[in-house]
């Protein structure tokens, strides 16, 4: 499912940029944790985050809700090492909005 999602900035999919990979995802049933880990085409790329959040969004729509969706950079890729707090904040931000979302929408 995530491999047809296509960087913001290219015509192309996260897969053909080797952006992201089959080995870049891990899962693990016994925990229900899923990681996606993926490297952005240039070091000081500004879409890093958007990317982050519609991987994250559409590995949220795979799994069961009880699953911890977790994405991040590869490290080295990407010239501010930090940001991945800032993406986890906007993570968290997101699923609270998702999770309202379905709740109004299945009453």
């Amino acid at each position: 499912y995530v491999r047809d999602i296509r960087d913001p900035e290219h015509p192309c999919s996260l897969e053909r940029l080797s952006a992201l990979s089959e080995d870049s995802i891990t899962l693990n049933d016994k925990l229900n944790r899923v990681l996606i880990t993926f490297t952005p085409t240039i070091q000081h790329c500004s879409m890093s985050t958007i990317i982050g959040l519609r991987l994250r969004a559409k590995l949220k729509e795979c799994f069961p809700l009880h699953y911890k969706v977790d994405t991040k950079v590869s490290p080295g890729s990407h010239a501010v090492e930090h940001s991945g707090k800032e993406v986890r904040r906007w993570l968290k931000s997101l699923n609270s909005f998702v999770v309202s979302f379905k709740t109004l929408t299945t009453v």
